[in-house]
């Protein structure tokens, strides 16, 4: 869906915010679209804004701060972290937390396994 959304605003010079043409592009490339009201969505949206996030990928789990991934404030003009720590520091945190949620999940389906 992202490419076909860069090539229809780049190269196609379409209005992908017009929700009529974000259909068609939806179901050019298999996506399905519809079922969640827009209230939902835009209260999705205001809750986006209220933690800040402004990048991807963001992790949102239960009550923890958003976990996000790359921040272009984070490199230099040449593409280099500027703090080579900081960046391996979140990852490990981020892999340490996603190791956690791993290991509940296994215990959980060896207690309540999943029934069709």
């Amino acid at each position: 869906m992202a490419e076909r959304l860069f090539r229809a605003h780049f190269t196609d010079g379409l209005h992908i915010g017009d929700p009529t043409t974000l259909t068609r592009l939806a179901a050019e490339v298999g996506v399905a679209t519809g079922g969640v009201p827009p209230a939902v969505v835009r209260a999705r949206l205001d809750r986006v804004r209220r933690l800040g996030i402004t990048g991807v990928p963001v992790f949102l789990i239960e009550d923890l701060p958003p976990l996000t991934g790359c921040v272009w404030e984070c490199f230099d003009s040449s593409g280099q972290p500027k703090d080579p720590v900081g960046p391996a520091t979140a990852a490990k945190a981020l892999l340490d937390q996603v190791t956690w949620w791993a290991r509940v999940l296994r215990d959980a389906k060896a207690t309540t396994p999943y029934t069709a």
